[in-house]
């Protein structure tokens, strides 16, 4: 291929993924290992490759000298993100009390307290890996304000449990013989 060429499809392949997360065959990984046995690179390249791997490595005074420097600094989370008043979502600073409740230190305790009495075990498959159970509300967090922190209208339910019942009745006006029939049917 004629060296013309080679530079226009790299302009035109320029930002595209379709080659992102590509896997060479073994056999085409030989072939490329071949190829670049004995390929020697210049010591230019090789000067940048030490620096590019230097870059990477801190000494722990350099280490020191960095966290001394971002003392008493602000972290600025999401930079480059429009946040506030700029934003088109912005709804004058009012987070719904729905979020407020959720991210609750009293919804955590209720949380803990369901998976704590069913033994931090699924309900409905008995699945009892760390990491990956739900408390699910019997019956709804928003339709029952007077039961959203009570234990009894909680249930553990791993994730892959938890998606299904949602799936099979949705998400609104959950009831107690939805949960019963979903429990007692495979």
């Amino acid at each position: 291929m004629k060296e013309e060429s080679k530079t226009k499809l790299r302009i035109r392949n320029r930002g595209n993924t379709y080659h992102l997360g590509y896997k060479h065959s073994e056999e085409t990984k030989k072939k490329i290992r071949e190829a670049r046995r004995g390929q020697k690179f210049t010591e230019e390249t090789r000067q940048k490759m030490r620096i590019s791997r230097a870059r990477r490595i801190y000494t722990s005074e350099m280490r020191k000298n960095i966290s001394l420097a971002l003392k008493g600094k602000k972290h600025k989370p999401n930079q480059g993100f429009q946040q506030g008043i700029g934003n088109s979502n912005w709804r004058g600073g009012i987070t719904p009390e729905i979020v407020n409740l959720r991210k609750g230190q009293e919804n955590r305790l209720w949380r803990e307290s369901v998976y704590s009495r069913d033994d931090w075990t699924c309900q409905k498959c008995w699945d009892s890996k760390g990491g990956n159970l739900n408390s699910h509300h019997v019956q709804n967090f928003i339709d029952c304000p007077e039961l959203r922190f009570a234990v009894c209208n909680g249930i553990t339910f791993c994730e892959t449990c938890h998606i299904k019942f949602h799936k099979k009745y949705g998400y609104k006006k959950n009831t107690e013989e939805q949960l019963f029939i979903f429990l007692k049917n495979d």
